[in-house]
């Protein structure tokens, strides 16, 4: 059944430059002078260094940044607790990834973590977030790399945020994840492709 969802646009990962969180707080704010309002934006993750983030100061320096533009940012910080996590994917109707990782990043779990629970996926051009969303169809796409990202990613949050009918239906489209990637699923195409290479040999 359909979860109830909170007017959250959620990001859920390491807080490291890489994940494009500087570009995801410049699209935020120009989505909100663009007329985006009533809607909070949740970071949840790790800082610390030690935990694969960006540091101290450079994370001081964002929060001083969404300070100084006065927009709704809520720092909540690491969940390790899986329950809490899980309720986190479950309150937001947006789930952002802007990875500039293209490199770095091997598969995009909280992505399809967040789809799981219905959550629609705003994710970067990375291809390995191609594997399993479709924009458009269960998620948007935008392009990392392009001159104008910011604006690209604001106008994808406007456009799920403004149509709760597309909303929706992507958000439905979402759920195919829970087949697609549960872990029987995987297992069984594992011994598919291992039983192939076994007759090759």
């Amino acid at each position: 059944s359909p979860l109830p969802k909170n007017k959250v646009i959620l990001y859920c990962g390491r807080l490291h430059p890489e994940k494009g969180i500087e570009l995801l707080l410049q699209a935020f704010q120009l989505a909100c002078q663009r007329g985006l309002t009533d809607w909070t934006l949740r970071l949840v993750g790790s800082a610390d260094v030690p935990e694969g983030g960006g540091g101290r100061l450079w994370i001081e320096r964002l929060i001083l940044m969404q300070k100084n533009a006065g927009i709704p940012v809520e720092w909540i910080g690491p969940i390790y607790d899986e329950p809490s996590l899980q309720s986190e994917y479950q309150q937001a109707p947006i789930f952002v990834y802007p990875s500039l990782a293209d490199k770095g990043e091997s598969f995009g779990m909280a992505p399809l973590e967040a789809m799981a629970f219905g959550a629609v996926p705003i994710v970067s051009s990375v291809a390995c977030f191609q594997d399993f969303i479709k924009s458009g169809t269960n998620g948007l796409i935008f392009d990392h790399r392009s001159s104008d990202s910011i604006s690209s990613l604001a106008s994808d949050i406007l456009r799920l945020s403004s149509n709760s009918i597309l909303c929706q239906e992507l958000s439905a489209a979402t759920l195919a994840v829970r087949h697609s990637h549960h872990p029987s699923k995987i297992a069984d195409n594992f011994l598919h492709l291992f039983g192939a290479l076994s007759h090759r040999t």
